[in-house]
């Protein structure tokens, strides 16, 4: 990512963020591969990825890219075309569309060391405002697995009540079921909403949660963020781009929280 403002949560801005929100490179949910998808929580810009080793960066059989990471108890993996959340699902019939997405797992036998919770930086308009690595995330949180991505459209008021590039970002943090850290970590994640997004509880969509809203990354006057949990996971949704209506809204917001849970 290319600022210390736009650090750490999804895995496209700065890159093919800018390009989704064009669309020049994202037509079909067929986005233009990154050289590194360690920034979804490192947040270096390109060529500047800590602790990875220099040449080719090792591909899976079936497409999806591995990305070293400078400690052995984190694996992450650039979903490429493969997105857990597709916009054309979202968005039916939009005139252009594009997708990201970078999964992190913790490695089977190797825990992330514990590390204190990071103070929430209110500059960071990002999930969770944290400033936390791959292995700092695993470890401070005790998930499982953390999915983060992008679907993005542009929409015409012709085909869907929406107008212009409307955008979803999304994490999702997955915890073994009966796991306490997961409580701690909403408890965390909701104060960081209240103290930097006036954070409350309510709904976005029609889906009940903790809202609060935050400086957009597309030009919009604000974007609207929800947190919402489940017995085994968090998810947290930001609604960028816009004008939004309530429809779209609705629909963005169920079919992306439906294939979360599904993936």
């Amino acid at each position: 990512m290319p600022s210390g403002r736009l650090t750490r949560a999804l895995p496209f801005v700065g890159g093919a963020f800018v390009l989704c929100l064009g669309f020049a490179a994202c037509t079909a949910d067929q986005p233009t591969a990154q050289g590194s998808s360690a920034r979804a929580w490192l947040g270096t810009p390109p060529g500047t990825r800590p602790g990875a080793s220099a040449g080719v960066t090792p591909t899976l059989a079936d497409g999806m890219t591995t990305v070293p990471e400078d400690a052995a108890c984190a694996a992450e993996t650039d979903l490429g075309d493969r997105p857990p959340v597709r916009a054309t699902d979202l968005w039916a019939g939009a005139s252009a569309t594009g997708g990201r997405a970078t999964e992190v797992r913790a490695r089977p036998g190797v825990p992330c060391r514990e590390v204190p919770a990071p103070v929430p930086d209110c500059s960071l308009p990002v999930f969770g405002w944290s400033s936390s690595t791959n292995e700092e995330l695993l470890g401070w949180t005790g998930a499982d697995r953390v999915v983060s991505g992008l679907a993005g459209a542009r929409v015409a008021a012709a085909s869907d009540p929406g107008q212009g590039s409307l955008v979803v970002d999304y994490v999702q943090l997955r915890f073994r079921r009966g796991d306490p850290r997961l409580a701690g970590t909403r408890t965390h994640l909701e104060d960081a909403m209240r103290r930097c997004g006036g954070g409350r509880p309510g709904a976005l969509g029609g889906v009940r949660g903790f809202v609060a809203t935050q400086d957009s990354l597309t030009g919009a006057d604000s974007v609207r963020t929800v947190l919402v949990s489940d017995a085994d996971h968090l998810v947290w949704l930001a609604l960028d781009g816009g004008p939004w209506s309530s429809t779209s809204t609705e629909r963005a917001v169920r079919r992306t929280l439906e294939q979360l849970g599904a993936y």
